[in-house]
């Protein structure tokens, strides 16, 4: 007989991509700041750092630039929300099978 428990383990890449979009959701702002500083834009009054045309890496600092650094009190806050909302619960919808109905037992079925 075997057994696994992965305790608190949790999927890194989801962990991280979740927190990406709780911080910054990519189509509505994290994809139009980096375009906009790409252009030198800086529409942030509060960013000091210099937005620099063309440059990737400042136009990356600046769509960046809410989220978190690891360690903080904002950082830990954001990942215990996370792992709350998308790890630690169940899953939102109602099961059913492809014909719409409840599941059999041992049937495949999906979130609707």
């Amino acid at each position: 007989m075997t057994a696994t428990d992965a305790g608190k383990s949790y999927n890194l890449s989801a962990l991280g991509g979740y927190a990406n979009e709780t911080v910054s959701p990519t189509k509505a702002n994290w994809a139009p700041d980096y375009v906009k500083a790409m252009q030198g834009y800086n529409d942030d009054p509060t960013y000091t750092d210099p937005v620099i045309a063309g440059d990737p890496n400042s136009a990356r600092a600046f769509a960046d630039r809410n989220r978190p650094q690891p360690g903080t009190p904002e950082y830990n806050s954001l990942m215990q929300t996370v792992r709350d909302n998308y790890f630690q619960r169940t899953p939102t919808g109602s099961w059913t099978d492809a014909n719409g109905g409840s599941p059999a037992s041992g049937g495949g079925a999906s979130f609707s």
